[in-house]
């Protein structure tokens, strides 16, 4: 499954996910599955990240570009009673 989409205001704002995945079933009883998923961002959220003094006390916080992409590998087994 692939879902793709772009902001009609920004161009650059463009994403994707990408989901593929693959089950097997080992008996009557028991399968196993296992699933990869992309994620692309190409105009990815600011994340606040907290500043500390060298005593660990709070002072203040900067923003940062998350990662444009992420990926995730799933591994399941199911087992049916």
């Amino acid at each position: 499954m692939i879902v793709a989409d772009e902001s009609l205001r920004d161009s650059e704002d463009f994403r994707f996910d990408w989901v593929t995945s693959v089950a097997v079933a080992l008996s009557e009883g028991l399968a196993f599955k296992t699933s990869y998923q992309m994620l692309f961002d190409n105009a990815p959220a600011l994340k606040a990240i907290d500043l500390f003094d060298i005593l660990g006390a709070a002072n203040g916080q900067v923003r940062n570009l998350s990662q444009k992409v992420d990926s995730f590998l799933t591994l399941s087994l199911v087992i049916k009673l």
